[in-house]
């Protein structure tokens, strides 16, 4: 059964309920209900009910396209405004984009920031609905993860979304990873790394992450010589081209991307065999220490 989540925005001085009223009856098209008893007004649509009460605004739905444009809507209007709990739950529906700025009030990630007049002057507020001081220097983070082949043929990833990590990031894999994996490591590991990306999809249809798929172009390795010489240079172009987060078992990939200024996480396969062992020993590939 889906999960309902509630959300409560608090009224600002700039509210009105008759722009409220045409944002979600006129524009988003909700029903417009007879309330109940201590509700002032409501509106009623597929998946989500919205209650407006004296001083605040609850909003009860089930994750779907159009509630999630709803809560959009009514993050842009400048009536609403959310504390940092309820900003951490509209930041679960809403997909964080690799160059999300990060509101210093309450760390949540946001796109768009408005410029508004306030007296004689002028304030910055965040799709969450916090006035920030736009000056130097200003955050921004990255949530995109690049595997290397080691972590898919591995499994590692999925292991350590399982422990809970890496929840809602962005997993960017490039076809040259699926090719090389069938043109070079053999059955047993291919094997291994197609069991990882089913992992991986079913992990994307819970919303636990993202999978951003691309192609490379052209780029195919002729021989298994050429792919041994060019294997993690290529990974960390990738990484680089994306702007990802090189994710890798292998050292000297690793060091080779801490001295190109690359952000990494490296996982030591010794660490990595010790979690599978207490999750149950996971029959899968198991990661390989380079030589």
């Amino acid at each position: 059964m889906p999960t309902q989540l509630s959300i409560t925005w608090h009224l600002t001085p700039k509210f009105s309920a008759g722009k409220l009223d045409q944002i979600l009856h006129g524009d988003l098209g909700l029903n417009k209900e007879a309330p109940p008893q201590d509700v002032r007004l409501r509106w009623k649509f597929t998946d989500v009910t919205i209650h407006l009460y004296q001083t605040r605004l609850l909003v009860q739905l089930v994750k779907t396209e159009f509630t999630i444009a709803v809560v959009k809507r009514l993050q842009s209007y400048e009536g609403l405004t959310v504390d940092e709990a309820n900003a951490r739950k509209i930041a679960t529906l809403l997909p964080i984009g690799q160059n999300s700025l990060v509101c210093p009030q309450c760390k949540m990630p946001t796109i768009e920031v408005n410029a508004e007049i306030s007296g004689l002057s002028a304030t910055f507020k965040t799709s969450c609905g916090h006035s920030i001081e736009f000056e130097p220097p200003v955050m921004m983070f990255s949530n995109r993860l690049l595997p290397d082949l080691n972590i898919l043929v591995g499994n590692n990833l999925s292991l350590f979304l399982a422990l809970g990590f890496f929840k809602r990031f962005e997993v960017a894999l490039p076809d040259f990873l699926m090719h090389a994996i069938d043109q070079f490591l053999g059955k047993k590991k291919g094997k291994g790394a197609a069991r990882e990306i089913e992992k991986l999809k079913s992990a994307a249809a819970k919303n636990e992450i993202s999978l951003v798929w691309f192609e490379v172009g052209e780029k195919k390795y002729l021989g298994p010589e050429d792919f041994e010489k060019k294997e993690d240079d290529f990974i960390l172009e990738q990484a680089k081209l994306t702007n990802s987060i090189l994710l890798t078992a292998d050292k000297n990939l690793s060091q080779k991307a801490t001295l190109q200024q690359r952000p990494v996480v490296y996982l030591d396969p010794k660490i990595v065999s010790q979690l599978k062992s207490l999750a149950g020993g996971e029959d899968s590939a198991a990661v390989e220490a380079p030589p």
